[in-house]
C-alpha cells in the first residue's frame, strides 16, 4: 500500500497503489482512488461511486481497443460476466465497451492479490481452485490475464 489518495473518506478506506500523473481521475461515473494491478489487457483501478460504493474498474489498453472486433469481444465478455454470480466472482456493476477507454466495473472485494497470496501461503490446493474455474468456464468467460 502507498500513501493515502486524495478523495479518500477516511484512513481505513482501501486505496491501492498511488495514481501516476497520467492515470485518469475518473472513469465513467467513478472517482479513481488508486491502482490495483495491471495485466496483459490493461489496468485495474480502485474507484468510488457518487454513493460511496467501492468498485474495481478494469480498463482496456488503447491498442487493443483499436483492434478490429475487439470491442465486440469485450462486450460479449461483459455480457458473460453479468450472467455469472456466486461466491467466487465479483458482480459486474457497470461497463462501457464503447467508451474511448473501454471499461468494466465490478464490486470491489478487499483481498490480497493472487501473487501475494501464493507468496505468503504457497500454491493453492487443487481442491480450492476448480470452483472458480468451473464458474468462469460455465459462463464461457475467457481468462486472458
Amino acid at each position: 500500500m502507498t500513501e493515502p489518495q486524495s478523495g479518500a473518506k477516511d484512513a481505513g478506506e482501501p486505496r491501492g497503489e498511488a495514481l501516476r500523473r497520467w492515470d485518469p481521475e475518473r472513469i465513467g461515473p467513478y472517482l479513481i482512488l488508486g491502482r490495483l494491478g495491471a495485466g496483459a489487457m490493461g489496468q485495474v483501478y480502485l474507484g468510488r461511486s457518487a454513493a460511496g460504493r467501492l468498485v474495481a474498474v478494469k480498463t482496456i489498453k488503447v491498442d487493443l481497443a483499436e483492434e478490429s472486433g475487439f470491442r465486440t469481444r469485450f462486450a460479449q465478455e461483459v455480457a458473460a460476466a453479468r450472467r455469472v454470480s456466486g461466491f467466487f466472482t465479483a458482480a459486474v456493476v457497470e461497463a462501457d465497451p464503447e467508451a474511448d477507454l473501454p471499461w468494466l466495473a465490478t464490486a470491489y472485494v478487499p483481498a490480497p492479490s493472487l501473487a501475494r497470496l501464493v507468496k505468503v501461503c504457497g500454491p493453492l490446493p487443487v481442491t480450492r481452485v476448480p470452483a472458480t474455474i468451473i464458474t468462469a468456464v460455465a459462463a464461457n468467460i475467457p481468462k486472458r490475464e
